[in-house]
């Protein structure tokens, strides 16, 4: 039998109902859910049963009261634990009664029993499903509601905070129809308009929006407690937000203030190496704006040829490492030198993301540095050419070095120096280098003749730029046709107002030349002059020496031979003697500088008899005491005589000494032992060798066995023993 909602509800608050499946009534032909009461005595036994009957439509009434706040095409559904309609609303087609027709969302209520999902509806429409669970005293078995909102509803126009608002509104939406279940309190529905208003409010951008509900003990109020506190945190992180970005816009502005009163060029680029910041001196490097380096990627700012010497350092800063380098980089306008640093920059999880560049236009600095490095290799060079003059008055020698540092440091491919003879006023070749053949070797110009000849002849520089535009006016054309030389350079080698010769300069192809390397080729002109004066001058110093000598030693053997045409008897003896003496000493080991004064004593050892009377040196007896003492003073005049000539004081020992003995019994002053200077030493037995061996006018020459065993005999007496050895085997080796 069908009851009245008022006495069910009235049964329900006393008693413990049996509710039964949902069934459409056979005599009804409406959806009604049948339940049984137990009817017992005092006792507590079942009596009998009373069956009843609730009708359904009751409910449906509440599903349209909630369906008109829902939005356009939304759908309620209420459903038992086996599945079954209990409810519906938005399609024509009853489904009251019947299995809920969408067997997947069926299981995921029944599973999840609370939640949101989005499913394809029977009508081919996406919708957003909330569903949960309502529990009843009424009915022990579990009955679900299923709101359906179509997707373009739930998606236009909002972002990540609507749709959790949406979720609330769900939330909402289930509460209101637990609220309706219960009592269909229609009140709900006011502060549940309210909020879905506060959300619309607040998808549009207005965070100022509050619900103006109370903030009750009951679930609206807390869910209004809860949406009014996030609102304001978002109305709170939005200002923080633009506060965050007017101080990070006040930043930009300050870090670009800095980074644009720098002169180093700083840019940021991406992990992409794609330009994402750069300063004022990047856009001055590059002539460029901002606006056109922005997004573009490296090699399409600076070009394919300047890329690539620096892509590995790009790619090594893009794999972690910090690089640093200095490169020379090509671009349109010419070559500059940078020197830079790329600072990786690591993201969150560790990886990098991008890479700053520092880089430092250095190329004033590298030219100014290649510059010192020429001047500082030019300065080495003349020092170089400035040591080979001083070490070395060979003129050759001197030449093949200039000519050395003048094809290095100038840069040319050969050189050759053509001197003049003061003579016959011709220039001719003197050293070379550079060249393929040796045709140049027998170079005679006439002054005037080609361009060196009119180089030395005008005194100035004479420069050809190209050969080929000038056929033949190369003197010697016929001989460097094989070289292939463009540029030439004839300098003239001028030295004291006079010209000593031309230095020429030949390149292979066209040169390019500024001040600074005209300036180091006439400096480089000067030192070859310099060093072909010098060498001249020592030149003829060395002739008028080698002249001067030759005149002394002439001078020597002339006094020599007339102190033996004035002794008749000793005719040739100063001659033997210095032969023989010469040998011994060195065979002693005297030097060649020693022996040229041991060879001008011996033929001066008799120079003080000059000093002695015809009378006592002709006379042909035995010398009285008195005669003997006035012989003996001729070693002493020999020193008086030739003392006072600078270049014979070294050649004294042999004219001073010679008479001198082992045994000190000698004259002029009694010397003994090494006192006696070795040359006097050895002198002395030459001296008495050729004495003995030669005739006197009171004796006739000994042989020469008993005058070398004389001489033995004297050894440690009169002799040094040593000098008497080395006598004895010179003589035997005759």
């Amino acid at each position: 039998m069908a009851v009245s909602p008022a006495s069910l509800l009235l049964q329900v608050c006393h008693e413990l109902l049996h509710i039964c499946d949902y069934q459409i009534g056979r005599i009804t032909g409406k959806p009604s859910l049948n339940f049984g009461y137990p009817v017992v005595d005092e006792a507590g036994n079942i009596k009998g049963v009373f069956f009843g009957a609730l009708d359904l439509e009751w409910l449906n009434r509440f599903e349209f009261d909630v369906e008109s706040h829902l939005p356009k095409d939304s759908t309620l559904t209420k459903i038992d634990s086996k599945g079954i309609v209990l409810a519906h609303h938005y399609d024509k087609e009853e489904l009251i009664g019947k299995p809920f027709p969408m067997k997947s969302l069926l299981e995921t209520v029944k599973t999840q029993e609370k939640g949101v999902v989005e499913a394809i509806d029977i009508d081919g429409k996406p919708r957003i499903y909330a569903f949960r669970t309502l529990p009843s005293k009424m009915y022990d078995d579990k009955v679900y509601v299923i709101v359906g909102i179509p997707g373009e509803v739930a998606f236009a126009e909002v972002n990540r905070i609507l749709i959790r608002n949406l979720f609330l509104i769900g939330l909402v939406a289930l509460f209101v129809l637990a609220a309706v279940w219960i009592g269909g309190n229609s009140l709900i529905l006011r502060p549940v308009n309210a909020l879905v208003n506060v959300t619309r409010r607040l998808r549009d951008g207005d965070l100022s929006a509050r619900s103006s509900f109370p903030y009750t003990r009951g679930e609206l109020g807390q869910l209004s407690r809860s949406f009014d506190e996030m609102a304001e945190n978002l109305q709170r992180r939005e200002e923080e937000r633009k506060q965050a970005e007017k101080a990070l816009e006040q930043s930009e502005k300050q870090l670009r203030l800095i980074t644009d009163s720098l002169p180093v060029l700083i840019a940021y680029v991406d992990s992409e190496q794609r330009y994402r910041f750069n300063n004022k001196a990047y856009e001055e490097w590059f002539g460029r704006p901002r606006a056109e380096i922005y997004g573009h990627h490296i090699r399409e700012l600076i070009g394919e040829e300047a890329y690539l010497p620096i892509q590995h350092s790009v790619r090594a800063a893009l794999t972690g490492q910090e690089v640093g380098y200095e490169s020379e980089l090509l671009f349109k306008d010419g070559v500059r030198y940078v020197s830079a640093i790329y600072v990786p920059h690591f993201g969150e999880d560790g990886k990098v993301i991008g890479f700053f560049a520092l880089t430092t236009d250095i190329t004033e600095r590298r030219r100014a540095e290649e510059q010192i490095s020429r001047q500082l290799k030019r300065l080495a060079a003349l020092r170089t050419i400035d040591m080979a003059i001083t070490a070395t008055l060979d003129l050759r020698v001197t030449l093949n070095i200039l000519l050395e540092q003048v094809t290095a440091i100038l840069g040319v491919d050969a050189a050759s120096v053509l001197l003049l003879n003061p003579y016959t006023q011709v220039l001719e070749y003197a050293a070379s280098r550079g060249f393929f053949t040796p045709a140049l070797h027998h170079t005679e110009l006439r002054i005037g003749e080609g361009h060196a000849g009119r180089a030395a002849l005008e005194c100035h520089i004479v420069n050809i730029p190209n050969l080929k535009e000038h056929p033949g006016s190369l003197a010697r054309a016929h001989l460097l046709a094989k070289e292939g030389f463009i540029t030439y350079h004839g300098v003239p080698l001028i030295a004291k107002g006079k010209v000593r010769g031309v230095l020429e300069i030949f390149h292979r192809t066209a040169l390019v030349r500024d001040q600074e390397w005209l300036g180091f080729l006439e400096a480089l002109a000067a030192q070859t002059a310099i060093a072909i004066d010098n060498a001249t001058l020592f030149n003829d110093l060395q002739r008028s020496n080698i002249e001067l000598t030759l005149a002394y030693d002439t001078t020597l053997e002339g006094w020599s031979r007339a102190l033996d045409y004035r002794d008749k008897e000793t005719e040739g003896h100063s001659q033997r003697v210095t032969e023989m003496a010469v040998k011994i000493c060195r065979a002693l080991g005297m030097s060649e500088e020693e022996l040229v004064h041991v060879r001008r004593g011996a033929l001066l050892h008799d120079i003080g008899k000059l000093g002695v009377p015809d009378s006592i040196l002709l006379k042909p007896g035995k010398l009285t005491e008195e005669e003997w003492e006035i012989m003996k003073k001729h070693p002493v005049i020999a020193y008086e005589l030739l003392s006072p000539i600078a270049f014979l004081r070294l050649a004294l020992d042999i004219p001073y000494c010679h008479h001198e003995k082992w045994n000190g019994t000698g004259y002029p002053r009694g010397l003994k032992g090494e006192q006696i200077p070795l040359a006097a030493r050895i002198f002395s037995v030459v001296d008495v060798w050729d004495a003995l061996c030669s005739d006197r006018p009171y004796r006739p020459a000994w042989p020469k066995e008993k005058a070398l065993e004389h001489i033995l005999s004297l050894a440690n007496v009169e002799f040094d023993s040593k000098v008497v050895e080395v006598f004895s085997q010179t003589i035997n080796e005759k």
